[in-house]
């Protein structure tokens, strides 16, 4: 099968949910011809119709030049979908709601059934505290035309896979589900650090990795910051509270009690330095869709995870058994306390968590597997 793989963002450097997820995808999906079609810069090893890098400054929708891409007649949908003239693909794979347009007008030429992977239903995402806001408001209204439009949509989890036929109206069947996943953690010595300041050794080094230009990661950094690190100070523990992928001034509210540091990395080239240094894994997520990467990294690198639900809705994962629950500032800081001081404890949750990832959400099982039975739909 000829498959044509649409990408409305640069997908180097894979730092980012949607780059990792992409360039997994890129990987491992046993087409017998493969075209990207994505912004430079190019991706090694791929047959790569570049398109010009889009400004990618970050603006609110819909004045988001990376964002609109693909919006109206822009010289890269004009380039996209002469290089699926080209190229012929008996499959078009949009991945994203902006990826979709060049997918659609080829689609009304040549009737080639189109895939739109669906990592976050934005709509959902934009929402305040369950709140329809405008910004949500037009989001749903694009999505549902592209949704309603596409072939098959690709959900991230069971939940989103639901929340799109109830909240679009769209037929189950159309809908299928493939997981996020992640590689086997390596085995390295590497300890090396994107910032001078070493934690000292004695400290319990807390771990939180997001990129603070996705919403429900500025909100849980806000959180560990005003609500978390207070509570922290009450802990018998030098603790130190690493955020990676952090950009920006702190916040006023911020206070810094006497045991605990803070320690600040902005974009990195890898995060295994810091999962292999640290002690214990937080993900604090209260909105968003999608599976969440990072908790699948934390437990592939065996660490123990304290998390939100929300962090780690659609993965199959049990409290108390592979990771520990805690919902408010105090529960999280109490459960926090407890794995500290019987690291036994953590260390059973984290090789049973670790196992399930190995079980379960690898990459490659994952998307051999899940291209089989898409062959099988596309031919039917």
């Amino acid at each position: 099968m000829r498959l044509a793989f649409l990408a409305w963002s640069p997908l180097v450097p894979a730092d980012s949910g949607y780059r990792l997820r992409a360039q997994a995808l890129l990987r491992h999906l046993p087409a017998e011809e493969l075209l990207l079609i994505a912004p430079a810069p190019e991706v090694e090893g791929l047959r790569h119709c570049v398109l010009p890098s889009p400004w990618t400054a970050r603006l609110p929708l819909p004045l988001n030049r990376q964002v609109l891409l693909f919006q109206g007649p822009t010289q890269a949908r004009r380039r996209a979908v002469q290089a699926l003239r080209d190229f012929r693909p008996d499959l078009i794979w949009a991945e994203g709601l902006w990826a979709f347009p060049p997918a659609w007008d080829y689609r009304q030429e040549t009737d080639v059934p189109v895939v739109l992977g669906v990592q976050n239903i934005e709509s959902i995402a934009a929402r305040k505290r369950g709140r329809a806001t405008p910004r949500s408001l037009l989001l749903q209204r694009l999505e549902r035309r592209a949704y309603r439009r596409a072939d098959y949509l690709v959900a991230c989890s069971t939940t989103d896979a639901e929340q799109l036929a109830w909240h679009f109206d769209i037929p189950a069947e159309r809908i299928l589900v493939l997981p996020n996943g992640v590689y086997p953690f390596p085995q390295s010595d590497d300890t090396g650090w994107d910032f001078e300041t070493v934690p000292d050794e004695n400290e319990k080094l807390l771990l939180f990795i997001g990129k603070r230009d996705y919403g429900p990661n500025k909100e849980a950094i806000q959180w560990i910051l005003r609500d978390l690190i207070p509570e922290l100070g009450n802990l018998p523990h030098p603790i130190g509270v690493l955020l990676v992928g952090f950009s920006g001034s702190l916040s006023a509210f911020y206070h810094h009690p006497h045991n605990v540091r803070l320690y600040l990395a902005g974009r990195v080239v890898s995060t295994e330095p810091y999962l292999r240094r640290a002690d214990l894994c937080i993900a604090p997520l209260f909105s968003g869709s999608g599976t969440r990467i990072k908790i699948l990294e934390y437990l592939s690198a065996g660490k123990p995870v304290v998390a939100t639900r929300k962090a780690v809705e659609g993965l199959e994962l049990e409290p108390g058994t592979h990771y520990e629950a805690a919902e408010s500032a105090s529960q999280m800081a109490e459960t926090i306390g407890r794995l500290l001081d019987n690291p036994q404890q953590a260390l059973e949750i984290a090789l049973q968590g670790k196992s399930l990832v190995e079980e379960r959400y690898l990459w490659p099982r994952l998307i051999t597997r899940f291209y089989k039975d898409l062959q099988r739909l596309v031919a039917r």
